[in-house]
């Protein structure tokens, strides 16, 4: 027995050294390293259906309206680089009947315009996704809000811990703006409300995951929504 007490306590302690090697203490300055990818002077960098997006006093607002609706998702992507391993920011509000994400690592749907595929940080308006991992276009649910899950070869991610109750984590996010954050590393992914982790996705399936990508905020199809982003920071590794 006291073997076995040693040899859980090693593989502790590397666990633990481990997760601190590749997630390293934050800086006092947790905005230090990160650049503003969304400003009026970088809109050049980014594009999408200007019938439905638009950029005032460092807002960017997707709306549909009654006489005016989306027949498909549709993303404003930043084109200027594809990213690997990052960290990312930004502030959103949405109304309560909106549905909207954070989209990564993702790629351009052939024979589409401002169509993407790939891993998002989902936001709804009533918070019944916020948090969660969701493949557009895809493999779908990776991760519920409170769930830390294995993407292996099978079809459906296998959830192997958690980070706390979906419902109670839900309270964290508040009415108005909230801060959603995104960290990649490898096949590890974490998404982040208001500084609290709701879902972590590892992502083992090497023949679908995707290491690398363009990123971009969604439109959801079929809603009479507003979201609006601000303040979208972002920092990479590599």
């Amino acid at each position: 027995m006291k073997k076995i007490t040693l040899l859980l306590s090693a593989i502790t302690f590397l666990s633990i050294s481990t997760l601190k090697a590749q997630f390293p203490k934050p800086p006092e300055n947790a905005d230090k390293g990160f650049i503003k990818i969304l400003t009026q002077n970088k809109l050049k960098n980014w594009e999408g259906d200007k019938s439905f997006w638009t950029f005032k006093n460092g807002v960017l607002i997707g709306q549909e309206t009654e006489d005016h609706q989306l027949k498909e998702n549709s993303f404003f992507i930043w084109k200027k680089e594809m990213v690997r391993n990052f960290d990312l920011k930004v502030e959103c509000r949405i109304n309560p009947d909106g549905n909207s994400g954070i989209q990564y690592r993702s790629v351009k749907v052939d024979g589409k315009n401002y169509v993407l595929t790939g891993y998002q940080d989902d936001i709804d308006g009533v918070n019944h996704w916020s948090g969660q991992n969701y493949e557009e276009k895809g493999r779908g649910f990776m991760a519920l809000r409170g769930q830390i899950t294995n993407a292996r070869n099978e079809k459906t991610p296998v959830a192997i811990g958690t980070v706390g109750d979906n419902e109670k984590l839900k309270d964290i996010i508040k009415d108005g703006w909230n801060e959603y954050e995104v960290i990649a590393r490898d096949n590890v992914l974490i998404h982040l409300i208001n500084g609290r982790v709701t879902s972590i996705v590892i992502d083992d399936n090497a023949s679908k995951r995707r290491m690398k990508g363009l990123l971009g905020v969604q439109l959801h199809a079929g809603h009479i929504m507003k979201v609006e982003y601000r303040n979208l920071l972002l920092k990479t590794y590599d």
